[in-house]
């Protein structure tokens, strides 16, 4: 079956697109450190010879008492480091700040969970998808003197200031159930954000973020337009490569069409 995009192709030319996330959450993978050398291995003939180890703790506290529990990461990247993977025992993610269309962007990441699943015995038919997600950052950097934030998105859209002259980080968020084909549904985020000398994407995503390109800190309003898409089955799923390239297709037809509800006539003019 040949999947396709139901949404037009309008490719920008000064696109404000700085962060591109794709992720699958799957059942635990047992003895993953099993594996990790042949991952590796492979992962470096196609581009992402740079690797690095991270222990992640997570706390949570319980009626009995506090429950710490540690898992390992890893992150591995392409030479230019703006393409990388995050991988545990429980997801792998794909993110980059090189991205051109949705087409190429999810060819690469098809091949490299490919590459890494086949590699896992019995991963194919024992484990199960438990959750997808993908997530857009768009960075809104006024880009004439009279410009602001809000100019670039639509009035019904706009992020208030409510702090004077303070240095701020405004946000308006919303976040909903999203059809994403036929009785499949999802769930999606939106979050408008403005501030001076703000991060480039969210906080939260900074500490695995490959390298952004546009980073530099200026002395007036930006902006961002983060736009999180996620599918969560009731029951966990079996992995079925075709279902999940459908899906993943559907919840891009989803983002750009928000972006495109978002984002006023002049920014679409701007970016063109």
């Amino acid at each position: 079956m040949e999947i396709k995009r139901k949404c037009g192709l309008e490719k920008l030319s000064k696109q404000p697109l700085a962060y591109v996330l794709i992720q699958i959450r799957f059942s635990p993978i047992s003895l993953l450190e099993n594996y990790i050398d042949k991952i590796q291995a492979a992962l470096n003939k196609v581009g992402f010879p740079l690797i690095e180890r991270n222990e992640n703790l997570s706390v949570n506290v319980m009626p009995t008492g506090i429950n710490t529990q540690k898992w390992l990461q890893w992150t591995f990247k392409s030479v230019d480091q703006r393409t990388n993977i995050v991988f545990d025992k429980n997801q792998i993610s794909f993110q980059t700040t090189d991205y051109s269309i949705f087409e190429d962007f999810y060819e690469k990441f098809s091949s490299v969970f490919s590459t890494i699943f086949d590699l896992i015995p019995d991963f194919v038919t024992s484990n199960k998808i438990q959750r997808l997600g993908l997530r857009y950052i768009d960075q809104i950097i006024p880009q004439a003197e009279n410009d602001t934030v809000s100019s670039y998105i639509k009035t019904n859209c706009t992020v208030c200031p409510i702090f004077g002259n303070q240095q701020r980080m405004n946000s308006v968020a919303q976040s909903g159930e999203i059809t994403i084909e036929n009785d499949i549904t999802g769930f999606i985020t939106v979050k408008l954000s403005e501030g001076k000398n703000g991060t480039p994407i969210p906080p939260e995503l900074m500490a695995r973020a490959p390298v952004l390109v546009r980073n530099e800190q200026k002395e007036i309003d930006t902006g961002i337009i983060d736009i999180d898409h996620s599918y969560m089955p009731k029951v966990p799923e079996d992995y079925d490569e075709n279902r999940l390239k459908l899906l993943f297709y559907r919840m891009h037809d989803n983002t750009n069409n928000v972006f495109k509800q978002i984002v006023s006539d002049e920014g679409m003019q701007k970016w063109k």
